[in-house]
C-alpha cells in the first residue's frame, strides 16, 4: 500500500511523516483532538485502515483484500469549474473478486459540514459577485440528488455532503468508473468533542440521507443511486 499527500510523491510512512505534511503545508488545521489530526492519529497509529476496510468490505458484501492507494487530501473534478472536491483522505482497493473500489473519507470531530447551506452558498455568492458560477456549479450538483426531492429540501442540504457525493462518484480508475463507490464519514469523539455541535451535525447529515433516499442496511450503512451510479454511505463515530 502505498500513501501519500496529494501535492507530494513522498510516501507516508508513519505518523511523524502525516504529520510532517501538514505541519509544512496547512499547518492551521493540524490539531490535537480536531479531524485532520484525529485521522491521522487513527489510521496510522490505531489500526484505521483495517478497521476502514472492515466497514467497507461489510457494507458492499465483498471482500477488500487490497489496497492499492491512499492518497491525504486527494482532489477530484466533479465539474469544469475551478475548486475540486478535497477528500480528507481517499483509498484505492481491490477485492477478492477482482472489482475496484473507491472511499472518499470525510473526517469530523465536531466541525461542521461546511460553512453553509446549498441555498446560503448560492445567494451570498451572487451578492458578492454577480458574476459568480456557483449558481451554475449547485444546479450541476441537483442531478446527485433524485428529482422526487424537492428543490427547495436540496437547498437546505449542506453544501460540502454534496460535493463529496459529486467528488466520490466522479472519481475514475484508469478513465474508467470503479466498480464500487463508497462515501465514509469518520466522526471521532475526542476530548475537545461538543455534544451539541455534534448533535446538529448528526441532523444534517440525515437531512441528506433523507434527500438522497437512501436506504438504511443498519449499523451505518446507506445504499442510494446518484446520478446514475450505486452509492454507499457510512456513518461511523469513533
Amino acid at each position: 500500500m502505498k500513501i501519500n499527500y496529494y501535492q507530494d510523491p513522498n510516501p507516508i510512512k508513519d505518523f511523524n511523516d502525516w504529520d510532517g505534511v501538514f505541519s509544512n503545508h496547512k499547518s492551521k488545521d493540524w490539531k490535537p483532538c480536531r479531524s485532520a489530526y484525529s485521522l491521522a492519529e487513527y489510521m496510522m497509529q490505531h489500526d484505521g485502515f483495517n478497521q476502514v476496510i472492515k466497514m467497507a468490505s461489510n457494507a458492499i458484501g465483498d471482500s477488500i483484500t487490497a489496497i492499492d492507494t491512499a492518497t491525504i487530501e486527494d482532489q477530484v473534478a466533479f465539474d469544469a469549474f475551478y475548486h475540486k472536491r478535497e477528500h480528507d483522505l481517499t483509498i484505492v482497493a481491490q477485492t477478492a473478486s477482482k472489482k475496484s473500489v473507491f472511499i472518499g473519507i470525510e473526517a469530523k470531530v465536531d466541525e461542521p459540514f461546511g460553512n453553509d447551506t446549498v441555498e446560503n452558498y448560492r445567494t451570498d455568492s451572487v451578492i458578492k459577485n454577480s458574476n459568480s458560477k456557483v449558481p451554475e456549479r449547485i444546479s450541476d450538483l441537483r442531478k446527485y440528488v433524485p428529482q422526487e426531492t424537492s428543490d427547495a429540501d436540496f437547498g437546505k442540504l449542506r453544501y460540502q455532503l454534496l460535493t463529496a457525493t459529486a467528488g466520490t462518484l466522479c472519481a475514475k480508475d484508469n478513465n474508467n468508473d470503479y466498480d464500487y463507490y463508497i462515501f465514509m464519514v469518520l466522526v471521532f469523539k475526542t476530548k475537545s468533542y461538543d455534544q451539541d455541535r455534534g448533535d446538529e451535525n448528526k441532523k444534517d447529515f440525515n437531512s441528506y440521507i433523507d434527500a438522497m433516499q437512501a436506504v438504511s442496511k443498519g449499523d451505518g450503512v446507506y445504499k442510494c443511486v446518484s446520478n446514475g451510479k450505486n452509492l454507499t454511505i457510512i456513518y461511523k463515530e469513533i
